[in-house]
C-alpha cells in the first residue's frame, strides 16, 4: 500500500472513531488529521475534497464492504428457493439486517454503527441516491425486491418506508451497541427487527424469523 492510500485510510479511520464517540458535527477536521497522524492540514480537501466528502466516504465506503455480505445472502437464497420464485419479504429484510448486526457485534463496527446512525439522520440522505451513487448491489436488489413486493402502493410511500427500513435498522442497531436496550442477544435483535421491519414495509411475512432462528447457531452463536 502506498503512502498516499494509506494516508487516506488513516483519515478515514480517525473520521469514523471521532464521529461516532463525539458526534459529527462536534469533531474539527483539525482533530482528525491528529488521530490520524497527518501533519499536512489540506489532507482533508486533498483526499476528499471537502469536510461533506469525508462524511461521505467514511459511511459509504464500509457500507459498500458490507454489501458484499449483503450480496452472499441473497446467492444463498437463490440457491435454496425455486428459481422462478421471487425472493420473499424475510429473505429480503435478512439481506439487509444479518449484515449490518454482525457489523455492530465486532468493536471496530460498533463504531461505525454510531456514525452512520448520524448520517442517516442528516439533511439531504436519501435512500434512493445511496443505491444509485456507489456500487451496492445487495442494497439495490434487497430495496428493490421489497418495492416489488409492495406494488399496490404509492410510489412515495414505498420510498418513505425503505428509508423507514434504514433509519429502524442503524437506530435500533445503535441503541443496542450502546447497551440501551439491556442484555438483548445478537440473535434476538436480529428476530426482532425482522419482524418489525416486515410490518413497516407493509407485507407481513408469515413465519417472519423462522429461517432466521434456523440458521441461529450458524450466524448468531449468542
Amino acid at each position: 500500500m502506498n503512502q498516499r492510500v494509506q494516508g487516506r485510510e488513516e483519515i478515514v479511520r480517525a473520521a469514523q472513531t471521532l464521529f461516532a464517540r463525539r458526534g459529527i458535527d462536534l469533531v474539527t477536521s483539525r482533530q482528525i488529521l491528529a488521530l490520524a497522524r497527518q501533519r499536512n492540514q489540506s489532507a482533508v480537501q486533498y483526499h476528499f475534497g471537502s469536510r461533506d466528502g469525508l462524511i461521505r466516504a467514511a459511511f459509504l465506503e464500509p457500507f459498500q464492504r458490507i454489501d458484499e455480505r449483503r450480496v452472499e445472502l441473497l446467492a444463498a437464497t437463490d440457491r435454496e428457493r425455486d428459481p422462478a420464485a421471487l425472493p420473499s419479504v424475510e429473505q429480503l429484510l435478512e439481506a439487509i439486517v444479518i449484515p449490518l448486526v454482525e457489523q455492530a457485534a465486532t468493536e471496530e463496527g460498533r463504531d461505525y454503527i454510531r456514525f452512520a446512525a448520524q448520517v442517516i439522520q442528516r439533511p439531504g440522505f436519501e435512500i434512493n441516491r445511496l443505491t444509485s451513487d456507489r456500487d451496492l448491489p445487495g442494497l439495490r436488489r434487497a430495496i428493490t425486491g421489497l418495492r416489488n413486493h409492495t406494488r399496490d402502493l404509492q410510489p412515495a410511500v414505498r420510498t418513505l418506508r425503505s428509508q423507514m427500513v434504514l433509519h429502524l435498522v442503524f437506530g435500533t442497531l445503535r441503541s443496542w451497541v450502546d447497551g440501551r436496550l439491556g442484555s438483548t442477544s445478537r440473535s434476538a435483535i436480529t428476530r426482532e427487527l425482522l419482524g418489525v421491519l416486515s410490518d413497516v414495509v407493509g407485507c407481513r411475512a408469515t413465519g417472519v424469523g423462522t429461517s432466521r432462528r434456523r440458521r441461529d447457531d450458524r450466524h448468531n452463536p449468542s
